[in-house]
């Protein structure tokens, strides 16, 4: 549990850092690394299809690469599918992030926490 928390930890920090590092590097905004919903869909909607499509990719890695179900080179296959078919299928709502920590992170740096 607690190598789970630092996880989560190190990945806001990372993300955080990535856009500070973009910003002060090649001047680009943090919020251009930040997903937003879409024209047409709320919030609370873009949340919800991101919440969905995270428990979908952790499930996919965590069904191919661990233990017994260690399946080889077709994990990668696997991983690499959900993530096509998520993109195709959760881009037009909210942008696909798939790791709140990648949208969190330039949230986060650009101070921008509208949606």
């Amino acid at each position: 549990m607690a190598q789970g928390a630092g996880y989560i930890v190190v990945q806001l920090i990372g993300a955080t850092l990535g856009c500070v590092l973009l910003q002060a590097v090649i001047g680009v905004s943090a919020t251009y690394g930040s997903n937003y919903p879409a024209a047409g869909y709320s919030p609370g909607a873009a949340f919800w299809m991101e919440a969905l499509l995270t428990l979908g990719l952790v499930r996919v890695i965590l069904g191919t690469a661990s233990g017994a179900q260690n399946i080889g080179l077709l994990g990668a296959v696997a991983v690499g599918a959900y993530i096509a078919v998520a993109g195709l299928w959760g881009s037009p709502a909210s942008g696909t992030s798939m790791n709140p920590a990648r949208t969190l992170g330039p949230d986060l740096a650009g101070g921008n926490f509208s949606d």
